[in-house]
């Protein structure tokens, strides 16, 4: 059986490298990108924030977009508000408070907020030290330098101040050998800008959900339904599931990092309701969900449905290895959705290797059960004996 999902969108982010004083790179700042051109039309600030937020942790996914490294975002006063925040790792964003924004007493307190929950706080765009500049120097930890559109004789004096106020100077828009050398002279530990890399646009297929799908399981949660119950609905959604696992991923502390996920269990538990509802709640702020049923998922739900019969039959006293079964027929037929080899999507997606290798080399159990179920759909069943077809 062959099955082809044409005319996926896709979704651009724009990443710049942020290096420090011995060219060492340390981060990226993640940009709105609305097409492979290297450019941005913004017209909303706001959307265009949650846009790169929902292409980095849903369809890029956020470890391969950063490569362990920190993220400075561009943040909408509004966005400094928005629950939406609760979806990011603190401990890996830089949230920049941008050269449009108010900087009066409101803003200085969230900003404040937000750093003792872990996130860090940067101040965009800065060209001189001017009062309201100076009140929110005790509310933020990095400050950078607009080093294009400075005053090339102040830059040292304002380098200086910010450095004895105790914040990180990051010298942007450093176009040339000169500029480097200049702000590394006058005192900046960090560093962006075209001399070192224009942005890369990263890429990837957008398969949303139905919204009759993402509406159910926040239904679900706004019920306080079950964790099994909500699991079961996520197994019948492949798209958000696969969000899920790249959400659960990019959320999971050092000591959780050495382990991957056995089953969808496991990465709901540490997502947890509030960012599933809150990531729900971004799909539907940010797309035009469709609205028909996707036979894909019907197909792949089926698949999920025999893998896991076919492992009671075999394995009747392993309900872990049922349990891996189910999720490896739920998610084996997504890659063809987003148009690409299953060794690319696989690689992103933060699974046991014994899943992996099932359905990406047919091995262990769990590939002789993807095995049985691709035969099954193309009518062949011959090696396989009578008593297993009665079973499935």
């Amino acid at each position: 059986m062959q099955i082809e999902k044409s005319g996926c969108p896709e979704q651009y982010v724009g990443r710049q490298p942020i290096l420090d004083a011995g060219g060492r790179l340390v981060a990226y700042e993640l940009l709105f990108r609305n097409s492979s051109q290297n450019d941005a039309r913004i017209t909303d600030g706001v959307i265009s924030t949650m846009a790169v937020i929902g292409a980095s942790l849903g369809e890029l996914g956020l470890g391969d977009v950063l490569n362990g490294k920190d993220c400075f975002l561009n943040c909408p006063d509004e966005f400094f508000y928005s629950p939406a925040l609760k979806l990011l790792p603190p401990e890996r964003f830089v949230l920049e408070v941008m050269e449009t924004s108010a900087l009066g007493p409101e803003l200085h307190c969230v900003c404040n907020r937000l750093r003792e929950e872990g996130f860090r706080i940067a101040l965009d765009d800065v060209t001189a030290y001017t009062p309201d500049v100076e009140r929110m120097l005790s509310a933020v930890d990095i400050v950078k330098v607009d080093w294009k559109y400075t005053v090339p004789s102040e830059r040292a004096a304002l380098c200086r101040v910010f450095k004895q106020a105790g914040v990180l100077v990051l010298a942007e828009k450093v176009e040339v050998w000169q500029d480097f050398h200049l702000a590394l002279d006058a005192g900046a530990s960090l560093f962006q800008g075209y001399y070192f890399s224009r942005p890369e646009v990263l890429s990837s297929k957008a398969i949303p959900p139905t919204v009759g799908a993402v509406l159910e399981i926040m239904q679900m949660l706004l019920e306080d339904a079950p964790y099994r119950h909500v699991a079961a609905a996520l197994l019948r959604i492949p798209a958000l599931l696969a969000q899920l696992l790249r959400l659960a991923a990019s959320g999971a502390t050092p000591s959780r990092r050495t382990s991957r996920f056995e089953s969808v269990d496991d990465a709901l538990l540490l997502v947890g309701n509030d960012r599933l509802m809150q990531w729900c709640a971004l799909l539907l702020y940010l797309s035009h969900l469709p609205d028909g049923d996707d036979p894909l998922a019907h197909m792949a739900t089926q698949r999920a449905i025999i893998m896991e019969r076919y492992i009671v039959f075999h394995h009747p006293k392993n309900p872990r290895l049922q349990r891996r079964a189910h999720l490896a027929g739920a998610l084996s037929l997504l890659h063809v959705a987003y148009q690409c080899e299953a060794e690319m999507f696989w690689r992103g997606l933060w699974l046991d290797q014994e899943i992996r290798d099932a359905v990406l080399a047919e091995r262990g159990p769990i590939g002789d059960a993807l095995m049985f179920v691709r035969r099954c759909e193309h009518g062949d069943l011959s090696h396989y004996a009578s008593p297993v077809q009665a079973e499935l």
